[in-house]
């Protein structure tokens, strides 16, 4: 039996976007607040018919998890120093 890890736990982080002068490239980096969890990945939209997906050191799964439960948030960061 599988477990998946609640949806939740992407909820809470720190997301940084880039994206290429000619848009052909997005990079994204996300850390949990708690910094034990990262999500990171390259995507590319080139001359094929679909965009090339290439996660950084995880799987396809769980940086395509990430981004479809995405939801930014409207309030501003904390500092909790």
């Amino acid at each position: 039996m599988c477990c998946r890890k609640p949806a939740s736990k992407f909820l809470r982080r720190g997301v940084t976007v880039k994206r290429s002068e000619d848009g052909r490239r997005t990079w994204l980096y996300g850390e949990g607040l708690s910094g034990t969890d990262i999500v990171s990945f390259n995507l590319y939209r080139l001359a094929g018919p679909r965009p090339i997906l290439k996660p950084c050191e995880m799987s396809s799964t769980k940086a395509i998890e990430f981004v479809l439960g995405f939801e930014p948030s409207t309030k501003k960061a904390v500092s909790q120093l």
